[in-house]
C-alpha cells in the first residue's frame, strides 16, 4: 500500500483532475501495458481485489470496501466520456436518509446492456457510486420504456413497495409461516442526470429506481392476474392474508424475487386496490385481479381459516373472455388497459368481495 501511494502522489502532480482513472490511463497511454513502456501502477482497495468495473458487475459476491478505500474507489469510477459502454446515474431521492445517505443523493455506474426486461421496463445492473457507505457494492437501475406514459408510475411504484413491505414485516410477526418475507430496499431518483452513454439524457421527469441487487436464482411466484406457482404456499398465503388483513381493500400481488434458505427476497410488488380507480398505478388489476387469485388459489394450512369467494360465486360474475386474457399473459404483469370485465360487472365483484371480506375468521387487526 505504501507503493501504491507513493505513485498516486506523483501522478497527482501531473494530473489536472488529481485522481488515477484506470481505464483513462489504458485508453490515452500508447503502450501502457506492453513492455516499450512500464504500466502506471492501478489503485488496489484494501480489501485486496481490483476494482475494475468489469470485475465488479460479474462478480456474484457482493463487495463491502472499508471506508478507507471508499474514496480510492470512488476515484476509479469517473469514467472518461469516449466509454460508451456504461451509464452513470446521479440524482436525488426523497427516501429514508438512514438508507441512502444525509445528502440524499444516490449515483451508481450501470452497463449500458440490459441485465433483465420485464414488459414496461430495462433493468441495469451496476454498483453504488453514492452514498459513500454503499459505494462498491452491486445494485440495479429500472427504466421505464416509455417515460412518458409512465410519468407518474415511479411514484405508485414507491408506495406500493412501501405498503408491501409494512405488510410483510407484520405476517412475519403473526407466524403465519415458518418462512420469512423480505423487501428489498429502494429508492426513486429525481433531477436525474444519465451520462456516458450514446443516448445520453438528462432530466427531471425520468422515471428511475435504484435498489440493491439480489443474489441467487430469480423466480416469479404469482402476477397480479391469476397466476401462482405451486412452488410456495407461503406466497399464496401472504396474498391471501393481506386481503383479509386490510378488510378486503387490497391484495399484494405479483410476487416475485429469490428464495434463499428460509427467507424470501421480494422485489416489484403489485397491489389491487377493491375499487375501479386504479389508485395504485398501471398494474393496479382490482377486483378482476383478485377474482382471478380465488379463483386459481388453493389454501393451505397457513390460510385455511381465511375467507374467500366461492368459485360459483367469482365464475357467475366474471365474464368468460377474462380466461382467455389470463392465457395470453401467462405469468406476465397485466396493465389495466387489458383488464375485461365490464363496468357493471366490476361493481357487482367489488361487493362479492367486501362482503367475503367482512366474514366471520380469526381476529386479524390492521394497522399499516
Amino acid at each position: 500500500m505504501a507503493e501504491v501511494s507513493e505513485i498516486s502522489s506523483k501522478e497527482e502532480k501531473n494530473e489536472s483532475c488529481g485522481a488515477i482513472n484506470t481505464l483513462e490511463a489504458s485508453s490515452t497511454r500508447k503502450g501502457a501495458y506492453g513492455k516499450e513502456k512500464s504500466p502506471r501502477k492501478k489503485i488496489v482497495p484494501e480489501y485486496g481485489k481490483e476494482n475494475t468495473p468489469e470485475r465488479l458487475l460479474t462478480d456474484e459476491t457482493q463487495l463491502k470496501p472499508s471506508q478507507v478505500a471508499v474514496e480510492k474507489t470512488r476515484e476509479q469510477f469517473t469514467f472518461p466520456d469516449e466509454v460508451w459502454t456504461y451509464k452513470k446515474v446521479t440524482g436525488k431521492t426523497p427516501c429514508d436518509p438512514d438508507l441512502h445517505g444525509p445528502d440524499k443523493t444516490i449515483s451508481g455506474l450501470f452497463k449500458d446492456v440490459p441485465f433483465a426486461e420485464g414488459r414496461y421496463r430495462v433493468v441495469l445492473k451496476g454498483i453504488y457510486t453514492d452514498p459513500p457507505f454503499k459505494c462498491g457494492h452491486l445494485c440495479v437501475l429500472k427504466e421505464e420504456r416509455d417515460t412518458k406514459f409512465w410519468a407518474g408510475h415511479t411514484k405508485s411504484s414507491l408506495e406500493v413497495h412501501r405498503i408491501a413491505k409494512s405488510l410483510a414485516e407484520e405476517f412475519n410477526k403473526e407466524n403465519m409461516s415458518p418462512r420469512k418475507l423480505e423487501f428489498v430496499d429502494i429508492a426513486d431518483c429525481y433531477e436525474v442526470k444519465i451520462l456516458g452513454a450514446k443516448d445520453a439524457k438528462e432530466g427531471t421527469n425520468l422515471a428511475v429506481i435504484i435498489e440493491d441487487f439480489i443474489h441467487g436464482d430469480f423466480e416469479k411466484w404469482s402476477n397480479n392476474y391469476g397466476y401462482i406457482s405451486g412452488c410456495s404456499n407461503t406466497i399464496a398465503a401472504f396474498m391471501h392474508w393481506t386481503f383479509i388483513k386490510t378488510e378486503g381493500k387490497m391484495m399484494v400481488a405479483d410476487m416475485q424475487g429469490v428464495k434463499t434458505g428460509s427467507t424470501y427476497i421480494l422485489t416489484d410488488p403489485a397491489i389491487l386496490s377493491n375499487t375501479t380507480d386504479h389508485i395504485y398505478g398501471k398494474s393496479d388489476t382490482g377486483a378482476e385481479g383478485m377474482a382471478l387469485f380465488f379463483a386459481n388459489h388453493h389454501c393451505s394450512w397457513m390460510c385455511i381459516d381465511l375467507p374467500k369467494p366461492t368459485l360459483d360465486d367469482i365464475y357467475s360474475i366474471l365474464p368468460p373472455k377474462v380466461q382467455d386474457r389470463a392465457e395470453q399473459i401467462k405469468k406476465s404483469t397485466a396493465l389495466i388497459h387489458e383488464l375485461v370485465t365490464p363496468m357493471d360487472a366490476l361493481q357487482l365483484l367489488i361487493q362479492l368481495l367486501s362482503i367475503v371480506a367482512k366474514q366471520k375468521h380469526r381476529k386479524i387487526e390492521y394497522s399499516c
